[in-house]
């Protein structure tokens, strides 16, 4: 599932999440869901998954994506996962994904990646080239 996911990122997004931003962003997100699941998810013992920095790289993307003005992809994107992340935390994830890799759904992965993701994104804003002149200071 989360190698389809790469896929639908890449088709999404091959105009305007950079490799580099890429790299960056999946190093970053690692570190964020990984830090986020062992000093606040105390009773998690192991975790396989790549969904929550895959929901961060989506978030990501969308960034990038409205930051070279495809706002109704960037918008839509962003709205999609930042709305299934809270059904997530209010429902307690989806039983049928559970059912498919066999384990219970990581779900707070999933919002610490998206807190990961809000992290790179307000870099990516703050030191974009087309900056207008006030932020520059």
């Amino acid at each position: 599932m989360n190698l389809a996911g790469l896929w639908i990122l890449g088709f999404l997004f091959i105009d305007s999440l950079s490799l580099k931003t890429f790299l960056l962003s999946i190093t970053f997100l690692s570190l964020a869901v990984g830090l986020g699941l062992y000093l606040f998810d105390l009773d998690l013992q192991k975790y396989y998954g790549f969904s929550g920095i895959l929901y961060g790289l989506f978030l990501v993307g969308a960034s990038t994506a409205i930051m070279k003005k495809d706002y109704l992809t960037g918008t839509a994107v962003a709205m999609i996962i930042i709305a299934k992340v809270i059904w997530d935390l209010f429902n307690g994830g989806s039983a049928s994904s559970a059912e498919i890799i066999g384990i219970p759904v990581a779900i707070h992965a999933h919002l610490y990646g998206i807190l990961g993701a809000i992290v790179i994104s307000s870099i990516l804003i703050l030191f974009r080239k087309d900056t207008p002149p006030l932020l520059n200071r």
